[in-house]
């Protein structure tokens, strides 16, 4: 049914058929496997939405009715969250050897479930690495280098003032005041 469906109403009347499957099954206690693949199949009509709410025309926005363009029926009328078209739609994203290799390993882990909220991420980072030029990769920032001499004749000279009782400004120019010594005892000092 999934495979000749071209609506969303159908492809989302498909999706809720699986998934009452799906907590019915996960209700008597039906293996895990068998429940991954209600999973597996509701993630499949969820993917199949997607791709066709990408080729729906855009909405056209605010625009009057007699400017002649035609808008598109919105996704919420034919009972679809905008949440879960942003989800839908990028996981429809995924390229077809990527998502079916997620799905493998969600398979294969016994620890892992197929959850829309897994593949949405993968598209997330997908896409993020396709835009990049480089992939994704968490930056550690460095370490800045301080000076123990001069943060240890900061803080001595911080130490006098009642900093909870100051305002911001008061504090940053205290601070100055502080890095203006420090200045002026390594100009002696040379």
């Amino acid at each position: 049914m999934l495979a000749v469906a071209t609506r969303i109403d159908d492809i989302t009347e498909i999706r809720a058929k699986i998934e009452a499957l799906r907590v019915y099954a996960v209700n008597i206690s039906e293996s895990k496997q068998n429940c991954k693949l209600f999973a597996m199949a509701r993630l499949r009509a969820e993917r199949k939405a997607g791709q066709v709410m990408l080729l729906l025309p855009k909405r056209n926005g605010a625009r009057p009715a007699d400017t002649g363009f035609i808008d598109a029926i919105p996704y919420e009328i034919e009972g679809v969250k905008p949440s879960q078209r942003n989800s839908w739609q990028t996981i429809a994203k995924l390229p077809d050897d990527l998502f079916e290799d997620l799905m493998l390993g969600c398979i294969q882990n016994d620890d892992q479930e197929i959850t829309t909220s897994f593949f949405y991420k993968a598209g997330r980072i997908h896409m993020d690495d396709k835009h990049s030029t480089q992939p994704y990769q968490r930056q550690q920032p460095e370490a800045p280098e301080v000076d123990i001499e001069f943060a240890r004749f900061i803080f001595q000279r911080a130490k006098h003032y009642f900093w909870r009782s100051m305002d911001a400004r008061t504090q940053e120019q205290a601070l100055q005041d502080a890095i203006e010594a420090w200045k002026a005892q390594q100009a002696e000092g040379e």
